[in-house]
C-alpha cells in the first residue's frame, strides 16, 4: 500500500514536471514571435524612413534670357551699324553719335555711353535701359489739348476755375496724359495744358503753364466773350421746373479762338514749359 502511494506520488511529480517544461517552452516560443513581430516593425519602419530619405528632390529649371547673337553683339561692341529681331521687336545700331552710340528699340532713341555697351546682351537688358532718362528718350512730339481755351479763359474773367477735356494715350511701354484747365487764384489765372509721360514708372513732364493777371483777362474778354455766350455751357428751367444744362460745344469756331488765343499767350511771354 506503502509503495502504491510513493508510486503515484512519483508519477504526479514527472506529470507536473513535464507541464512546466512545455509552459516554459510556450513561454519561449510567444516571446519570440513578439520579438520577431517587433524585429519586423522595426525594419518595416527603417525601410520607410530610407524611403523618405532616399526619395530624390524636384529638379529646378532656369530658363536662360534670350541673347543677341554673337555677330550682333560683336557690332554693338563697336557701335557698328546692325540690326537684331525677335518675334516682337528689332533693335538697330545706328552708329556714332555725340560720343555715345545711338540705338533705336520700339519709339525710343537710345544714347548709350560707350562703357555700357559690353553690358547690353538680350532684348531684356535694353528694355531696362529705357527708364533711364539720361539715356533713353521717346519719340514723341508733346501735342498739346487746347480745345477749351476760350472755356477756361471765361472762367478766370468770372474769378472762377475750369476743368476742360482729358485723354490718356497708351502703348507697350508708355502712358501720356493730356488735358487742359484754369485756375483762378489771388488776380492770377493760370492755364494748364498737361502733357506727362510715364514710362516704367519714370514720369516726365512737357506741361506747360500760362499765367495771366486778371487785367489781361479783361483785355482779351472781346476774344472770347461772343464765342462763350452762343457755344457754352447754358442753364436754364425746363417745363416742370427742373434745372435744364446744356454742355459747352465744342465745334470749328471754337477750336479757331483756342488757337488764336494761344498763340497770342505764347508771342507774348505768358506761357512756359513745366521742363524749363
Amino acid at each position: 500500500m506503502v509503495r502504491i502511494f510513493y508510486g503515484m506520488l512519483f508519477l504526479c511529480g514527472l506529470i507536473f514536471s513535464a507541464n512546466a517544461q512545455e509552459a516554459e517552452v510556450s513561454t519561449a516560443e510567444s516571446s519570440g514571435e513578439i520579438q520577431e513581430t517587433q524585429d519586423v516593425n522595426s525594419s518595416e519602419e527603417t525601410v520607410s524612413e530610407q524611403s523618405v530619405e532616399e526619395e530624390p528632390e524636384e529638379e529646378v529649371v532656369y530658363v536662360d534670357a534670350e541673347v543677341f547673337s554673337p555677330s550682333f553683339m560683336k557690332s554693338l561692341l563697336e557701335c557698328k551699324p546692325d540690326t537684331e529681331s525677335n518675334s516682337e521687336n528689332q533693335v538697330e545700331i545706328a552708329g556714332k553719335k555725340d560720343q555715345r552710340c545711338l540705338i533705336k528699340y520700339a519709339n525710343f532713341d537710345l544714347n548709350v555711353p560707350f562703357t555700357l555697351l559690353g553690358n547690353i546682351h538680350s532684348f531684356e537688358d535694353v528694355e531696362t535701359l529705357l527708364k533711364n532718362k539720361d539715356i533713353a528718350h521717346y519719340n514723341y512730339r508733346a501735342d498739346y489739348i487746347y480745345d477749351g481755351l476760350v472755356y477756361a479763359l471765361s472762367a478766370c474773367s468770372d474769378k472762377k476755375d475750369y476743368y476742360g477735356k482729358q485723354e490718356e494715350l497708351s502703348d507697350e511701354y508708355v502712358t501720356i496724359i493730356r488735358g487742359l484747365s484754369s485756375e483762378f487764384i489771388n488776380g492770377i489765372c493760370t492755364i494748364n495744358l498737361q502733357n506727362t509721360q510715364s514710362i516704367e514708372g519714370v514720369d516726365s513732364d512737357f506741361g506747360v503753364i500760362c499765367t495771366l493777371p486778371y487785367k489781361e483777362i479783361k483785355n482779351l474778354e472781346p476774344y472770347f466773350k461772343d464765342i462763350v455766350e452762343k457755344y457754352g455751357e447754358k442753364r436754364g428751367f425746363g417745363a416742370d421746373g427742373h434745372i435744364m444744362v446744356k454742355p459747352a460745344e465744342q465745334n470749328k469756331t471754337t477750336h479757331e479762338g483756342d488757337i488764336a488765343l494761344m498763340y497770342y499767350m505764347q508771342k507774348n511771354g505768358f506761357c512756359k514749359k513745366n521742363s524749363e
